[in-house]
């Protein structure tokens, strides 16, 4: 795995894991730097520190030393992505009519959380994503991605999908429209 320092300037990456305890620790989440969260690394100072990262569309300086932020391939978000799937896929088949089924992630790539969401429906007809309000955002379409920077909490995504009663109540609904 790389670290900050072995990204190159113009090169991306994403945030597998962030070195550091305590208030340090908190200061970086607070700035969006969480696991799964992709950077590109826009300059680097003269001597090699700071680093100026591109990160949710603002520019970000930050010290090597304080933040290690390694990398996590492609390959890897593919084989997290499918793995979720799979259980999505393993855990709605105990699901009755009408019963409800939450799935949430600790990552807030889309292509774990969302996209899964939007491929196990178009496979699964009998379910729909099932409206419900947030404490930390309020009233959600059935799916919410929570982020340290908005929300006061680390990164999560959330779905609560419905298995339609036999009468075909609920019927199945895009992601994008609610």
């Amino acid at each position: 795995m790389k670290t900050l320092g072995d990204v190159k300037v113009g090169e991306s990456s994403t945030i597998v894991k962030l070195h550091g305890e305590g208030a340090l620790r908190r200061h970086l989440m607070d700035l969006g730097l969480i696991k799964g969260t992709s950077f590109k690394v826009v300059k680097v100072a003269p001597l090699g520190d700071p680093v100026e990262i591109n990160v949710r569309g603002y520019e970000l300086s930050i010290r090597k030393e304080e933040a290690a932020v390694t990398d996590w391939t492609e390959d890897t978000n593919a084989i997290c992505a499918n793995r979720q799937s799979e259980i999505l896929t393993s855990a709605a088949k105990m699901l009755r009519p009408g019963g409800r089924l939450v799935y949430s992630t600790c990552t807030v790539l889309e292509r774990e959380n969302l996209a899964v969401v939007r491929s196990f429906l178009k496979e699964n007809r009998e379910f729909c994503l099932k409206p419900f309000v947030s404490r930390a955002a309020g009233p959600t379409p059935g799916y919410i991605t929570l982020l340290p920077n908005l929300h006061n909490t680390d990164g999560f995504f959330v779905a609560k999908l419905e298995r339609m009663d036999y009468d075909g109540k609920n019927r199945n609904q895009d992601p994008d429209n609610g």
